[in-house]
């Protein structure tokens, strides 16, 4: 009988082109993110729902390019070689536990 907490072990690879694609893709969205919060002149109305003023629209514009900066910034980490390879990602019934990446914390 196998126990429900034994632990799975998966060894943490990120590929190369998965890790240029991210990079690229919010790399870029951070950089029309910006331009478009810096040079912001009208407020924002989101599916007709939601009304904010110019620099409300601004200020989470700024936000999303803040957010796309920090994706990019955890991707060149993750792949730069500074994740521990001794540190793979673990799995039983109860908890997960893996590298911790941003706001990643266990999970159980």
């Amino acid at each position: 009988m196998i126990h429900s907490s034994l632990l799975k072990s998966y060894p943490y690879n990120p590929k190369a082109t998965t890790s240029i694609l991210c990079i690229l893709f919010f790399g870029a969205s951070a950089a029309v993110l910006v331009w478009e919060a810096a040079t912001n002149d009208r407020g924002l109305i989101l599916n007709g729902v939601f009304r904010l003023s110019e620099s409300a629209a601004a200020t989470s514009l700024w936000i999303l390019s803040g957010l796309s900066v920090a994706f990019v910034r955890e991707r060149i980490r993750d792949s730069g070689g500074w994740v521990e390879r001794a540190n793979p990602i673990r799995a039983s019934r109860s908890s997960t536990r893996g590298v911790r990446v941003g706001l990643c914390r266990r999970v159980g």
